[in-house]
């Protein structure tokens, strides 16, 4: 998204958003390595008094089977309980592509 100089952003499919509406429920961030896409969220969150939750490939990876399905929905469990309480959450997927590769560059093998 692009700031403007009134109370709306752009949007990248040329739509705009305005300051007075909801905001939207999830948002990607893109972009190579060292770019600052983790200390944007970081600061953000922080700025809004956000409860953060990180959900990194390494904890997820390194799991048992079934308990890589619990740890994300213990991750949604959580931001839901801060949410009751008035708090907003943001749930960070650190390197999603790793988590979730695109669907053509996975490697199947048949017998």
């Amino acid at each position: 998204m692009e700031a403007s100089s009134s109370n709306s952003t752009t949007t990248g499919d040329g739509g705009e958003f305005r300051a007075e509406e909801a905001w939207p429920r999830g948002l990607l961030l893109y972009g190579p390595p060292g770019t600052g896409k983790t200390s944007l969220v970081r600061a953000v969150v922080r700025e809004c008094g956000a409860h953060l939750i990180v959900i990194s490939p390494h904890s997820v990876h390194r799991a048992h089977a079934g308990e890589s399905e619990r740890i994300l929905r213990d991750a949604f469990a959580e931001a839901s309980s801060h949410a009751k309480l008035g708090k907003p959450s943001v749930i960070f997927i650190d390197e999603i592509d790793a988590l979730c590769p695109r669907r053509d560059s996975r490697h199947v093998t048949t017998d």
